[in-house]
């Protein structure tokens, strides 16, 4: 069979700080992330560190584990149009083949695009992509949120 001819796909679950940690000095961060901001102006790149459990994403609500690694962030917007853009990668040790049928997830990164507004990683746009910030503090959702987001030096 053809990969992905079934239509199917791999929903995970992860969590993951956005810091303001330089990752300049990880050469394997810096080479992993995307270099596709052609005629806009990018932050420097900073570390995404795993909080998930035993740095695992959570698969098939949590039946399955993929082991993930601290990987990097930055971001990326337009000079003219006020639009920004979270870009990150995760690096993955991916799944088996054929433990979803004739889809699997390749080790190596996995890279995301999330709109965001006030170039922040406070402001995810939710409508946009589909994220979810969770409460990593204990808080039911919906209550006040005391997440200790760590912002960069702006562009």
């Amino acid at each position: 069979p053809k990969w992905g001819a079934s239509g199917r796909r791999i929903e995970f679950t992860i969590d993951v700080s956005f810091t303001a940690k330089p990752a300049s000095d990880d050469p394997k961060i810096l080479d992993r992330m995307v270099k596709d901001n052609f005629g806009g102006i990018s932050s420097d790149i900073y570390r995404l560190e795993i909080r998930s459990p035993n740095g695992c994403a959570r698969l098939r609500g949590g039946f399955d584990r993929m082991k993930c690694y601290e990987s990097g962030w930055r971001v990326d917007s337009g000079r003219n149009n006020g639009r920004s853009t979270i870009r990150c990668h995760i690096f993955t040790d991916g799944t088996d083949e054929g433990q979803y049928g004739d889809i699997f997830i390749p080790p190596g990164s996995l890279h995301f695009s999330i709109p965001c507004f006030g170039k922040s990683a406070k402001n995810l746009s939710q409508k946009d992509a589909p994220v979810t910030v969770d409460n990593l503090d204990g808080t039911p959702d919906g209550e006040e949120k005391n997440l200790e987001w760590l912002e960069p030096a702006a562009l």
